[in-house]
């Protein structure tokens, strides 16, 4: 955030630059007054913007409930959350939350006002959605969530006396039913997709489980294959129309992931072989390091993986499911096999094993019916006979 000083009349003031107004595309400013000295103004200024960047908002009384989105709490979120989450905040704020709310005075923002926010959303939907369609519920939840986000840090920092949107029951979202392949879907797949240019990071994908930035952002200098193991260190993600690299989506996605021996053997070749895309672009290759890499080195796009998988399991005539799926697949297969959630857990990098055991309570009665029949028989089937001494 940038500002400057400027006499004004027999004052000085101070304007920043505030952003660009997405209506107009105009840029929009924050002008002060009042001040005797140029230096007071420019200390005041250094203030003003170190307490929006910290989030201690300044209120005042005309304050609505756009002004304090976009000049105040957009602005002091930047820098404490991926870039990926802030886009996602800016697209929430200005894209379905100021169009409907964003002229109301923040302090007159009642239940009532958030209520039918969310119900719009749901049956016309936002400014950007096409012929009026309603918005998912997942959509609507999440926008909801930013909101009270937002207006909770309104409270905390004394511009709200409570926040409106605790008192309005955000849209049920229903789970949906996970897709996932059987593992001779799966090896159907692996045996398809054999000499593919990507074919190690197909079968990276379903035996690691790992997720598409992780796979695209890792480096060769995370893989040790000697010792069977990499490193989930960085991914690189879509954020609009530009893609990034971001931190592991949690604390827990940063982590060690061992390896098997077919899984090394298959990222061995391929290292072999990008060894020879290189010597054949000469000095035109960009060498980032990465695993899996254009022809001439340069990073994948996200959107192209998905859509490659895409074409190469409909070619390969086995059910449609997401990129993301394979990840579930892997999981789904590791619990069936009967390794303990708390390794599956750790293996998937998920905050807590009660999301591991949530995401994949379809495997539940499987393990139960095989839990109850193997304390069944140690209880109550016929023991097994000692060892005679010899």
């Amino acid at each position: 955030m940038k500002g400057h000083t400027r006499r004004r009349g027999k004052t000085w003031a101070f304007v920043i630059d505030i952003g660009t107004d997405p209506a107009t595309g105009r840029r929009r400013q924050k002008w002060v007054s009042g001040f005797e000295r140029e230096r007071d103004a420019a200390k005041a200024m250094r203030d003003y913007i170190a307490r929006i960047e910290r989030g201690e908002v300044v209120a005042e009384a005309n304050e609505t409930v756009a002004s304090y989105l976009r000049d105040q709490w957009l602005p002091s979120r930047r820098s404490k959350v991926k870039e990926s989450t802030w886009a996602g905040y800016q697209d929430a704020v200005e894209g379905r939350i100021i169009p409907a709310i964003g002229a109301l005075p923040l302090r007159k923002v009642t239940p009532k006002h958030i209520a039918k926010l969310y119900d719009d959303l749901l049956i016309a939907g936002s400014r950007d959605t096409r012929r009026g369609r309603g918005l998912a519920p997942k959509t609507v939840r999440n926008t909801g969530l930013v909101l009270k986000k937002a207006l909770g840090d309104a409270v905390r920092l004394g511009l709200l006396a409570r926040n409106p949107t605790e008192h309005v029951e955000m849209p049920r979202v229903e789970r949906k039913e996970m897709k996932t392949w059987t593992t001779a879907q799966a090896r159907q797949f692996i045996g398809f997709i054999r000499g593919d240019r990507l074919e190690a990071l197909w079968i990276l994908m379903l035996t690691s489980g790992m997720r598409r930035g992780e796979l695209i952002g890792l480096k060769w200098a995370d893989v040790d294959l000697d010792a069977g193991r990499l490193a989930v260190r960085r991914a690189r993600v879509a954020v609009g129309y530009k893609v990034v690299w971001s931190s592991p989506k949690t604390m827990k996605s940063a982590r060690v992931i061992a390896l098997d021996v077919a899984t090394c053997d298959v990222l061995q070749a391929h290292r072999a072989g990008q060894g020879d895309e290189m010597a054949l672009v000469g000095d035109a290759y960009h060498d980032e390091d990465l695993v899996f890499a254009k022809p001439d080195g340069s990073p994948l796009h996200p959107d192209y993986v998905s859509q490659r998988f895409g074409r190469l399991v409909k070619k390969a005539g086995l059910p449609i499911i997401r990129l993301h799926d394979t990840r579930h697949t892997a999981a789904t297969l590791l619990l069936e096999a009967g390794i303990p959630v708390k390794v599956v857990s750790e293996r998937f990098g998920h905050s807590t094993t009660s999301i591991t055991a949530d995401l994949y309570q379809h495997v539940a009665p499987h393990m139960q019916e095989e839990a109850a029949n193997k304390l069944g028989a140690m209880l109550l089937g016929e023991p097994e006979p000692e060892a005679e001494d010899s």
